[in-house]
């Protein structure tokens, strides 16, 4: 037990250093997380995997990472789909309360804001959604 407990606070403290790391990019950028440095844009990238898959791992992490995993979607185009998956299967999980979900379904218009295509995936998710209510 003391070693899951460490483990996931291990895992919050990745997530926290991988959106410290996007945000202060971004900062300098001006809102734009890729500028002329290939190494900055490596690190940013290698970032937001974190993120994806740190969320996938603790409800801690995947409270967190209802927040992280929409705020940088849209720099990451070639990774929206792994992207909005991680963060359908958070808003699924078993685990998760209700308010995590309420708040993931909230953030869901943050997706098709940059990426007009996932507006019939979140259409899914959403009725997904009411067919559990409904079950319940």
């Amino acid at each position: 037990m003391v070693d899951q407990y460490s483990e996931d606070a291990n895992h919050m403290e990745k997530l926290k250093e991988f959106d410290k790391r996007l945000r202060e990019s971004k900062d300098k950028s001006h809102g734009v997380l890729y500028d002329n440095d290939l190494s900055l844009k490596l690190q940013n990238l290698q970032d937001y995997e974190g993120i994806i898959e740190f969320s996938k791992m603790s409800i801690e992490t995947k409270e967190l990472g209802v927040d992280l995993i929409p705020q940088y979607f849209q720099f990451y185009a070639s990774h929206s789909n792994q992207a909005f998956d991680a963060y359908n299967d958070i808003i699924e999980a078993v685990d998760v309360n209700i308010t995590v979900r309420v708040q993931a379904i909230r953030n869901l218009p943050l997706f098709c804001k940059d990426a007009s295509e996932f507006v019939s995936k979140i259409i899914d998710v959403l009725v997904q959604c009411l067919d559990i209510d409904q079950q319940e």
